[in-house]
Formats: C-alpha cells, structure tokens, sequence
C-alpha cells in the first residue's frame, strides 16, 4: 500500500492485489451508515446510465466507526486540466447527471442555500476580520440579498467536489473520482464549482476566454443566471474559508481573483 498524491484530508492509498489488481482506499470519520449504503446505491446507479465514475469494489466501516471505500484505479490516467477539451469532456459526463438523484438523502441544493443564507458564525467572523474576505463578503452579500426564493434543482446527481484533482482523463472520457460526497441537487453546481477553480483556484493551465465562458452558458442553460450566481457565492465563500486554513498568506490574492470571476460574469 502507498499513499498516493494530494488530498487534505485522510488521503488516498493504493492497494495491490497479488494477481496484480489495483485499487484506491479512501476513509473518513464517522458519519451516518445509512449516507454510506445511500451513496454507493447512487453510484451503482450513475454508472449504469453511463456516467463516467470509478466503480466501487467495497464498503464500509470499521471498529471505530470510520468509513472506507475501495474504488476502481483508473490506470494510465492523467489529471484534467483546464484545457478547453478537458472542460469539454467534463461538461459530456455532466449532462449523464441530469435526473439520476431525485431520492438521495444528500441535498446540495439545501446545502448552497445554507452557505449563503445560513452561514457558520464562525466562518462569517474569520472572513470578515480580514479586509480581503470582507469585501467580499458584503458584496455576495448585497448580491444574494433577492435570491433566498430561488429554487434550485433537486433531482440531479451532484458530485460535490468537482475540482481538476478529482477528474482523471482516459481514452476522451473524463472520470469523476472521490464520489463520496454525490447527492442530489442541480449538476450546475458542479460545472460551477470546476469554473470557479479553473479561473480563481492556483492550477497553472488557465481555461481560455471562451472555454470558460461556455461552461458559465451551459450552467445559464441549466438553472438560469440567478442559480449560477447561487452556486459561484455558496463555492466563494466555502473556497476562501477553506484558504484561511490551508494557505492563508495567499487568501487576499484569492479574494481579489473571486471578485474578478463575478464580475467576468456580470454580476456587479
């Protein structure tokens, strides 16, 4: 077993068989089973309508209470990039979301509404003891100040955590990885959540004007301009809390790229 790359949480490891079959082992603190059961169900699912996910070989949990999964490697893959034909790739697999979660437990639609309208106290504090996240802050605030009637999509599948690390490119297909996190909600989320990272996260490859511009039409397509400023918001202000953790000294230059992406979009 090694550890492979990257990961802020527990990591990953990947396993070996002695016939020479590879997998990745993942795990987690523990939650409720139920969720677990719930979303390999979800998984099972997707992939039987085609949408492109490693398949899960186990599940479970331990003594503790910790959950584990053990998923399919994607051998010979490279991570996506923000290349215009990887987001394209990305944006075929999102379509195979639409209506796949109508029954999950997991909703990322409540979920958005709560980051914007519900936010953490503290949170809330940490972002606004710093002139950077401040500003910010009190713009998506005026911005979302008419939005808390605007319904959201609940039946689509949504991966939760569709940044450029968890999606590997093989042979044109583009495989979401780590789905432990899928429930329902509108797959714009996703869509909006790669476009957030692609123009405001730290990869080197930028996605091209007009690559960017296309995913931002296809979610307009999807849930209309007032949900995607709900989704860019609930990432905005999750990304820059998670940033006062995980790379602090960088969070005002961060801060400053979030407010060029809304105003790239127009929402001044």
């Amino acid at each position: 077993m090694r550890k492979l790359p990257g990961g802020y949480n527990r990591g990953a490891y990947e396993l070996r068989e002695r016939e020479g079959t590879r997998a990745v082992l993942k795990w987690r603190p523990p939650r409720d089973p139920t969720e677990l059961e719930d979303t390999a169900e979800l998984v099972r699912r997707a992939l039987a309508a085609g949408w492109s996910t490693p398949r899960w070989i186990a599940y479970g949990t331990v003594p503790d209470g910790h959950e584990y999964v053990i998923e399919e490697l994607i051998a010979g893959a490279r991570t996506a990039t923000a290349a215009d034909a990887d987001l394209s790739l990305i944006a075929r697999n999102n379509r195979l979301q639409a209506g796949l979660a109508a029954d999950h437990r997991r909703n990322w639609s409540r979920h958005i509404w709560r980051v914007i309208f519900e936010t953490d106290p503290t949170v809330e504090a940490r972002l606004e003891a710093l002139p950077a996240t401040a500003v910010v802050l009190d713009r998506v605030r005026a911005l979302s100040r008419d939005l808390r009637e605007v319904a959201l999509p609940t039946s689509d599948l949504v991966h939760g955590d569709c940044v450029q690390d968890n999606v590997l490119i093989k042979d044109g297909t583009a495989y979401l990885i780590d789905a432990e996190h899928c429930g329902k909600g509108p797959r714009a989320h996703d869509l909006a959540t790669l476009l957030f990272e692609a123009t405001v996260g730290g990869h080197p490859v930028r996605s091209s004007t007009a690559g960017a511009r296309s995913i931002a039409e296809e979610c307009i397509a999807q849930i209309g301009r007032e949900g995607l400023l709900l989704c860019v918001i609930s990432t905005t202000i999750e990304f820059l809390a998670f940033g006062l953790d995980h790379w602090t000294a960088d969070v005002p230059n961060v801060a400053s790229r979030c407010g060029e992406l809304l105003s790239a979009l127009g929402f001044d």
